[in-house]
């Protein structure tokens, strides 16, 4: 389903008012109008003739011709390159057709299509705040004039940018207004697929899968089998979360067969082979989960050693310590903390939890120091790993039952 094509000049009008810092009394005075009536077209209650139009764009130095033959150019250049997001095409070519899409059409004039892509530019590649937030200003301004599709677009990438700062209820907002403004099977797919994971963090679990469920279901439809494919792993850690081991694995499993017909991007395959070590872990299957680690193809574990994958170096010391490889633990655990010290925990906390291995007290006040700043990050899964050890450790009835409230204190009380 394409995009909606209908032509609304109001808010081309206007959006290239606000852009030029042009008041809208000037605006009417060098175009002929009256302030009403320029206030009228522009917020889309009534319409004018096309030589009402020319006037306007004349007085902000724009070129009406142009703009109507450049009309149906600039729709269908922004459904390719939305269409090439969803669909996972190559980056670099989706990248530069982005670049070349903002560089050619804003010479001409500013519309929706031109911030859509910047915003989602932005949020893609350059996360550049002062720009998000003015964007996200200026569209907001002309939002609810445009077709339904670009709404619900716009709300999508305002909720992930909310997602971004971990604000989860306000996105969730956004993206559900998204669904209910969406008329494009596509911009549908793309809201459910982030509210499961807004909901899996939230550690709502049947909400989650009903979402992932929906969104499988319309990139089946638009035959986008690598979302289904992504979005399937997703299905497979929620299973996981719900002590469904074997579903999980045999998901995991399907996923990696997947990959050998269809591109999917290293990041993915190679976290998928990280999720059946991890569901092999939580079952106390070390000696699977060392078999998983050891048949992982080498492009994967090249990639995991050069990118320091945290969870990848924090699975091998957990499995190494169960199976007796000790030494080989340690080494991992000193190697990865060589620039490292406690306060300085941002991305390593978990690995140093482990690090700290067999001093209990000091792993329990170690994470109810960092209380906060776990909460904040929504951590739940690997946490619950960090407690299942640590309940095997303990034998003091006074230090189990700290652990207790500390992990009703982690994860229980952020179910509501």
């Amino acid at each position: 389903m394409k995009m909606h094509k209908t032509v609304n000049y109001g808010t081309i009008i206007k959006l290239n008012r606000e852009n030029q810092n042009m008041s809208l009394s000037v605006l009417a005075k060098d175009s002929g109008l009256s302030i009403g009536q320029l206030s009228k077209i522009e917020n889309c209650i009534e319409g004018t003739t096309e030589e009402v139009y020319a006037k306007i764009f004349d007085a902000l130095d724009l070129d009406f011709e142009l703009i109507k033959k450049k009309q149906d150019d600039i729709k269908y250049q922004f459904y390719d390159i939305y269409k090439s997001i969803v669909f996972l095409d190559d980056e670099n070519q989706i990248k530069n057709a982005m670049l070349s899409f903002i560089d050619d059409f804003s010479q001409v004039y500013l519309s929706v299509d031109v911030l859509l892509i910047r915003l989602i530019y932005n949020r893609t590649y350059s996360y550049d705040d002062n720009e998000c937030d003015a964007l996200v200003s200026l569209l907001k301004k002309i939002v609810s004039h445009v077709d339904p599709d670009y709404q619900s677009l716009f709300y999508t990438y305002d909720g992930l940018f909310s997602l971004d700062k971990n604000n989860l209820d306000k996105a969730l907002i956004y993206l559900e207004l998204a669904i209910d403004l969406s008329n494009n099977p596509m911009i549908t797919a793309m809201a459910h697929y982030f509210i499961g994971q807004i909901y899996r963090k939230k550690r709502r679990i049947l909400k989650s899968s009903e979402s992932l469920f929906s969104a499988r279901s319309y990139f089946v439809s638009t035959g986008n089998f690598r979302r289904c494919v992504l979005t399937n792993i997703l299905i497979a850690n929620l299973y996981c979360a719900n002590n469904e081991f074997n579903d999980a694995i045999e998901l995991y499993k399907k996923c990696i067969e997947d990959f050998s017909r269809i591109n999917i991007d290293i990041y993915s395959r190679s976290i998928t082979y990280l999720n059946i070590v991890w569901a092999y872990i939580l079952q106390d299957k070390f000696l699977e989960g060392y078999q998983v680690l050891n048949d992982m193809p080498e492009q994967e574990k090249n990639y995991l050693n050069e990118s320091q994958n945290k969870t990848y170096a924090l699975f091998q010391v957990i499995i190494f310590n169960q199976i007796g490889k000790k030494d080989e633990a340690f080494s991992i655990c000193k190697s990865f903390h060589t620039n490292y010290s406690e306060d300085d925990y941002n991305d390593n906390y978990l690995m140093y939890f482990y690090y700290l291995y067999g001093q209990k007290k000091v792993r329990l006040k170690f994470l109810n120091k960092n209380k906060t700043l776990i909460k904040r990050r929504h951590d739940y899964a690997e946490l619950r790993l960090l407690f299942k050890f640590l309940e095997k450790e303990i034998t003091s009835e006074k230090q189990m039952t700290e652990l207790k409230k500390l992990y009703y204190d982690y994860i229980f009380n952020q179910l509501d």
